[in-house]
């Protein structure tokens, strides 16, 4: 999705990744031990005590003019990831 006005241009981009119970846990290790060193990182609660926490992680880079927002979102039941790119810049 691309869009602007006064100036302003936004691009938004998403995808749903469904992976291997192996992949899922390695990449949720991934985003746990990454989010905090350049981004913000919250985990929800498990269904279960022994079941992997949902966590969402946010990173933002910012430049003279823009703006750029990555976020990942673990669903642990479905061993799914929501990924999703938002790009802001002033023209």
């Amino acid at each position: 999705m691309v869009g602007g006005t006064l100036g302003v241009s936004y691009q938004v981009s998403f995808q749903v990744e469904t992976l291997s119970p192996e992949n899922f846990c390695t990449v949720h290790r991934e985003l746990v031990a990454e989010g905090g060193k350049g981004g913000l990182v919250h985990a929800g609660s498990p269904n279960h005590r022994w079941a992997l926490t949902p966590v969402s992680s946010i990173h933002v880079e910012a430049w003279g003019g823009g703006l750029s927002l990555s976020t990942f979102h673990t669903f642990p039941d479905e061993c799914s990831v929501v990924k999703t790119q938002s790009l802001i810049e002033h023209e």
